[in-house]
C-alpha cells in the first residue's frame, strides 16, 4: 500500500511515501502503532467490494473514524499477528 499503484476507483492516488509505523516489521508483526499515517486513511468504498469487510483475522473493518490502510485494521481487541516459523 505505500509506495504502490492502488488508487481509489475514483482517480484519487491514495499512496503514501511516509513510514507506516509497523509494530515491529523486522519480527513480522505489521500491526500499526498509534501514531502510524496509515490509521484511517484507507480506501472507503466498502460498496463496491473492493475492499474486504474485515480485515486478515477476521475484524470488522473500520474500527476507528476510517478504514486503516494495509492487511490489518488496528483497534481495540485486534489480535496479534501469527508470525511465521523460520
Amino acid at each position: 500500500m505505500y509506495n504502490g499503484t492502488i488508487n481509489d476507483g475514483k482517480n484519487n492516488n491514495t499512496n503514501k511515501a511516509e513510514d507506516p509505523k509497523f509494530i515491529d516489521a523486522a519480527n513480522y508483526n505489521f500491526k500499526l502503532a498509534e501514531d502510524s499515517p496509515a490509521i484511517d486513511k484507507g480506501v472507503s468504498a466498502l460498496d463496491n467490494g473492493s475492499i474486504p469487510d474485515k480485515d486478515i483475522n477476521g475484524i470488522l473493518r473500520p474500527q476507528g473514524n476510517g478504514i486503516d490502510m494495509g492487511a490489518l485494521e488496528s483497534g481495540v481487541n485486534t489480535p496479534d499477528p501469527i508470525v511465521p516459523s523460520r
